[in-house]
């Protein structure tokens, strides 16, 4: 903020503590995350000093609004439009508690017989605990879809970019389970035969295509894998579906 200023016939009366904090309020509501200003006189520096702004220099002044340090879980996200336009950068807590629109990558890893491998989310999860799902990461600000399923892999199953047989993008969506965790979702598809480590979740392990429709009728199941297996079968997308048909 460039200036921050009160008239001074309503100086010394309560407005400009009033006016910040309405000012602090719409920012920490809009999902910034600190404040930055400009303090010309000796009279504004002590005013903001008062109010926890700490002085960076002569003239600027800082204040986080962050009411809690980010939860280990937590992370920043780029938010959107529902028409895909960028808005902001807001905490992912934030996100999913106010509905609002972000990205997110889905990766199906296959070895060479063409199995999935799937993993069970921790009992520890908010959303779908102890639910069998694919390898899924939230877009950091700035980052691209691939950079996000490269980030997965490693991540969720320490997998070697430099090991990885083909990593290719098959379809773009849109989810929202539960209804305020609204994703503009691209899938990709990645082959890999090599080493792997669950790091997130309590098993993990690769299943044929029977074992999967199986895992779907009997096991609990994210219901955004469901939506997602689904329109790949109608699409004809799953590997070699068509010599299976």
């Amino acid at each position: 903020i460039e200036e921050f200023v009160i008239a001074p016939k309503f100086q010394r009366k309560g407005f400009g503590t009033k006016a910040l904090t309405l000012l602090e309020e719409f920012l920490k509501d809009k999902g910034y995350y600190g404040i930055t200003l400009l303090a010309h006189k000796k009279g504004s520096l002590e005013f903001f000093k008062k109010r926890r702004y700490k002085q960076t220099n002569w003239v600027l002044m800082w204040k986080s609004l962050k009411r809690n340090e980010l939860k280990p879980d937590d992370e920043f996200l780029d938010y959107f439009d529902e028409n895909g336009k960028k808005l902001g950068v807001v905490q992912r807590s934030v996100a999913h508690k106010k509905g609002l629109w972000h990205k997110g990558v889905h990766v199906w890893l296959f070895n060479s017989k063409n199995e999935l491998f799937m993993k069970k989310r921790s009992k520890n999860r908010r959303f779908f605990p102890e639910h069998w799902e694919d390898v899924g990461e939230h877009l950091k600000p700035n980052e691209s879809f691939e950079q996000a399923a490269l980030r997965g892999l490693k991540e969720e199953l320490n997998i070697d970019e430099s090991k990885i047989k083909s990593l290719c993008y098959i379809l773009s969506t849109k989810l929202e389970f539960p209804k305020t965790n609204r994703e503009f979702v691209q899938l990709w598809f990645c082959f890999y035969d090599g080493p792997l480590e669950v790091k997130e979740g309590h098993a993990g392990r690769f299943f044929s295509f029977e074992e999967i429709k199986r895992l779907l009728e009997k096991e609990k199941v994210t219901p955004w894998f469901k939506v997602l297996f689904a329109q790949i079968l109608n699409a004809g997308l799953w590997p070699e579906q068509e010599k299976r048909e």
